[in-house]
């Protein structure tokens, strides 16, 4: 499997088990709501961002900060 294929395949995994979007995911991670259609239509993302979601997957402490940090961008 490739990175890619990976990290669409755990991203799926993770918002069924969190009962939220692909786009809300990669909104609340990376502040890019197309990350993942953008990806399943063949493009590509840094292995920064690749880093950033396989952290947010295996670290719920990462994932807290992360959701943290979008709440207050929104309320901006």
């Amino acid at each position: 499997m490739v990175l890619k294929q990976k990290l669409l395949s755990d991203a799926q995994k993770f918002c069924e088990n969190e009962g939220i979007s692909l786009s809300r995911l990669s909104s609340i991670v990376v502040n890019n709501g197309v990350l993942f259609k953008r990806l399943k239509k063949g493009g590509d993302c840094k292995t920064e961002i690749y880093e950033r979601f396989q952290m947010v997957f295996n670290n719920p402490a990462a994932w807290a900060k992360a959701r943290k940090v979008d709440s207050k961008r929104r309320a901006a």
